[in-house]
């Protein structure tokens, strides 16, 4: 059942309407984690262009919610680095948008976290890397990144802030899984881990770090196994032996499906502006254009542009997890088939079924 959110969500992309956005703000972070495909040192943002005024966001902001939006989420690199953070956040907030933060969480303590918890955010994001300082030492080259990460979420949950727990999962960090969720169960908070890696699209001098296909699908598997309750998970493994012995029932969508530019869109530190913030297409520059124009633009482009069809043979339309922005980062292509997150799909089905 779809939840208040995903109901509008959906009936915005069928109307054209941005509901939801993201600005991101700096591409500075005070970690440096191997597989990272935004962060930059303050010398490298500058050779690449400049951060955007907390004016030129808040106008854009203004712009947006006359076009329709309501939630927006504020994000980086580390979002707390940008110097103008609070003063933006406070009028986003008085503008009556739905305010979110990502986060590492390792720099909210002190002052930080006072305001986070005397005037929290509708929720807040917080990447958890490990189980350990060691990990984040490995993975992030940050000492004791896991000690000051979990405990802010532990006084985030104490104020009674809503905190939701992300994770990528790499070879340096694959053996924390349990270690995470059994953290975000002891703060009762959501868990939401992943083992697909997008190959890097916004930077060529970053090593993926990303799992073999084969090592991808075995750790998803495990990772929902860890995720779901048991009648959930259940109901997870019924949908794959349906699909294995009848095939799906969904049709192929010819176009876009999720919110990538048909309900949502992502605007880059530097300002240029597409439907998801994975995917190097239909870029405009909203900060000279106006938000209204661009929206319209992208919009039109998605709502034109065939999607998937190397994959409408598939019977494993009802359960696989692939999206338009997984196809052209791994191919180039909408419609070329995804070779390896088939494989990774795969997988992942053997593993769940056994």
């Amino acid at each position: 059942m779809l939840d208040l959110t995903s109901l509008l969500y959906d009936d915005a992309g069928k109307k054209g309407i941005p509901l939801g956005g993201t600005f991101e703000l700096t591409p500075l972070c005070n970690m440096n984690c191997k597989m990272c495909y935004i962060r930059m040192t303050k010398e490298q943002m500058q050779q690449k262009g400049r951060e955007r005024t907390a004016e030129e966001w808040l106008e854009l902001a203004r712009q947006a919610k006359q076009c329709g939006m309501l939630f927006l989420l504020l994000t980086g690199g580390e979002p707390f680095l940008y110097k103008d953070f609070w003063y933006l956040y406070d009028e986003l907030k008085k503008m009556g948008l739905v305010v979110s933060i990502n986060s590492n969480g390792t720099m909210l303590q002190g002052e930080i976290l006072e305001k986070l918890i005397k005037n929290p955010p509708y929720k807040i994001n917080i990447t958890i890397y490990g189980g350990s300082d060691e990990t984040y030492a490995d993975l992030c080259r940050c000492s004791d990144g896991y000690t000051r990460a979990t405990n802010a979420v532990r006084r985030l949950r104490e104020a009674g802030v809503f905190v939701k727990i992300n994770g990528s999962i790499t070879p340096h960090n694959c053996m924390d899984i349990e270690k995470c969720f059994d953290f975000a169960r002891e703060m009762q908070t959501p868990c939401q881990l992943g083992s697909y890696m997008f190959p890097p699209t916004r930077r060529d001098d970053v090593t993926t770090e990303r799992f073999t296909a084969e090592q991808a699908g075995m750790y998803q598997a495990k990772i929902d196994r860890l995720r779901y309750a048991p009648e959930d998970f259940d109901n997870i493994v019924a949908s794959i032996k349906k699909c294995q012995s009848e095939g799906s029932i969904l049709e192929l969508p010819e176009r876009f499906r999720c919110r990538a530019g048909r309900s949502g869109f992502w605007v880059t530190w530097k300002g240029e502006m597409t439907g998801c913030g994975m995917m190097e297409k239909f870029i405009e520059h909203p900060f000279e254009d106006g938000f209204e124009t661009c929206w319209k633009r992208i919009n039109k482009a998605i709502g034109e542009q065939t999607v998937l069809s190397a994959c409408k043979d598939c019977p494993d339309r009802d359960i696989c997890k692939v999206c338009p922005a997984m196809a052209l980062a791994e191919t180039g292509d909408f419609n070329c088939k995804p070779s390896y997150v088939c494989e990774m799909h795969n997988v992942w089905k053997r593993e769940m079924c056994k």
